[in-house]
């Protein structure tokens, strides 16, 4: 159990009223840049002193996670990956562009959010090293009249609103935001986030203070959580192991897609109908759950399977078929020995590399899991665990029959970066899928044709889209799932526990 009280610094124990219920949001009226705090009602987030909160200056990853908090995007991640206005009123999409109407919000100095601001936004974000690469998209944004901006795309790409959650800034002030909270101080001088007023009059959440505690570096923010200095800690669990922490978690869903990449050099592997074997005799569903210990969702398609979208595509790529596994290696003219349990080639057993990074730990478990599965239908698999820097020298070189990926994708979901000689376009660089997806990217080609074709082809296997981890205080309850661009997605419903 977490400890249920904590000395603070020394803060003055009055309260303070914020008086703003009566105003109205035409009228500008200075909210308090200065608040006394009671230790029992406050909210404890790591905070880099040194650095700024301004989301384009900002270099430490401790300030990055606040930024949310302070700053709304033009459009918000909503569920099932769709996405919706948020200072947007309405937005038009079309081939080449995306008319943005702005809904009539103001900053939390009281200023109206305009056209300049949200062009000076997108400039800032487009120089930025955090946000250049989700607006590479677009060629440019130009200003309507105050209220509307049309954003201009490279060329087809669908839906392109959907990148549109850089932070808005004020052009005069970067410093300030239109969010849930804003930067103040307490009566000490130490800096604070306090409600922001102006985002919802009638709202009075109960976490209307938050203590910025100073953490100059956040690899030990964990243990300022451990040692109850800080309420919640965010883990992306890049290296693959879960934190020993304290307290409870919640779920933070992310765009990084977990996939077993197949080499379509390898002599077995160029034919899709033992690409099409392997990926019946895959059972997303065991991996995450037994492999990623249920940290993700599964799927066997490149996109979510609950993306909103999907609902109408149909999906011929069942999670997992014996059955169909071993008719599809006998169709491509292989046979399993008088047992049945090794699939020959001639008389000699067939056997593939498994790449994987040794770096991860819950990327292993996966290769190791995966090597079960496919033993289970007769193919032997050597686990090639290399440190990360060999890793990626020998995916770039195409060194492998097969090598557990993983790729953080737009939050548009674009797969430009598999089918358009992108990044992550390792060994299927000639798949018939390529020119199918550039097809539904141009519009001369729909999302179920394009779906069709990739499970036709197999050109790589979709395992999971992974997960992340929050950790929070038994201090505060409510709801905690949230998406990696707002890790504090339900604040204002949060409340304090009678502990």
């Amino acid at each position: 159990m977490r400890k249920t009280k904590r000395f603070i610094l020394i803060f003055t124990c009055a309260a303070i009223v914020l008086s703003l219920t009566s105003c109205s949001k035409k009228e500008v009226t200075t909210q308090p840049t200065k608040a006394a705090l009671s230790p029992s009602q406050v909210l404890n987030l790591p905070c880099d002193y040194n650095d700024t909160l301004s989301p384009y200056s900002i270099k430490s990853e401790t300030n990055f996670y606040l930024v949310s908090l302070v700053y709304d995007s033009l459009i918000k991640m909503g569920e099932k990956c769709k996405y919706e206005p948020n200072l947007a009123e309405s937005f038009n999409e079309t081939v080449s562009s995306v008319t943005v109407t702005l809904a009539q919000k103001v900053f939390s100095d009281g200023s109206p959010v305009t056209s300049d601001d949200v062009i000076y936004s997108f400039e800032s974000a487009r120089s930025s090293e955090r946000y250049s690469d989700r607006l590479s998209a677009f060629s440019q944004a130009q200003k309507k009249d105050d209220k509307t901006i049309i954003f201009y795309t490279h060329g087809s790409s669908p839906n392109s609103a959907a990148l549109l959650t850089f932070p808005i800034v004020k052009r005069e002030n970067p410093n300030i935001g239109s969010g849930r909270y804003y930067k103040a101080e307490s009566t000490d001088s130490t800096p604070i986030l306090l409600y922001n007023q102006y985002y919802d009059e009638s709202k009075k959440p109960e976490i209307d203070s938050i203590y910025l505690v100073n953490c100059s570096d956040y690899s030990s923010a964990l243990a300022m959580y451990n040692n109850y200095s800080i309420d919640f800690y965010y883990d992306r669990m890049d290296m693959g192991s879960k934190q020993n922490a304290d307290g409870q978690t919640g779920s933070c869903k992310l765009n990084n897609l977990i996939y077993l990449g197949l080499n379509e050099k390898n002599k077995y592997l160029s034919d899709k109908d033992f690409r099409a074997a392997i990926s019946y005799s895959i059972d997303q569903t065991i991996l995450c759950k037994k492999a990623y210990l249920g940290l993700g969702a599964a799927t066997t398609v490149p996109t979510p399977a609950d993306k909103y979208d999907m609902g109408s595509v149909i999906v011929n790529s069942p999670i997992s078929d014996p059955t169909n596994a071993k008719a599809a290696f006998k169709k491509a003219g292989y046979k399993y020995n008088s047992l049945g349990v090794k699939l020959l080639d001639g008389k000699k057993q067939i056997t593939l590399n498994l790449l994987v990074c040794s770096d991860n730990l819950l990327k292993s478990a996966l290769a190791r899991e995966i090597k079960t599965q496919l033993a289970n239908l007769g193919v032997e698999v050597n686990i090639k665990s290399v440190a990360k820097e060999e890793y990626i020298s020998q995916v770039k070189k195409e060194d492998f029959d097969m090598y557990i990926g993983e790729v953080k994708l737009t939050d548009n979901f674009s797969l430009e970066c598999f089918f358009c000689s992108g990044d992550t376009s390792y060994g299927i660089k000639n798949s018939p899928v390529c020119p199918t997806y550039t097809g539904y990217l141009e519009g001369t080609s729909t999302l179920q044709n394009f779906i069709s074709t990739f499970c036709d082809e197999n050109p790589f296997i979709p395992i999971l889209y992974r997960h992340s981890l929050v950790y929070h205080s038994n201090l505060i309850k409510g709801d905690f799932s949230c998406y990696e661009d707002d890790i504090f997605l339900n604040i204002l419903d949060w409340e304090y526990t009678n502990v």
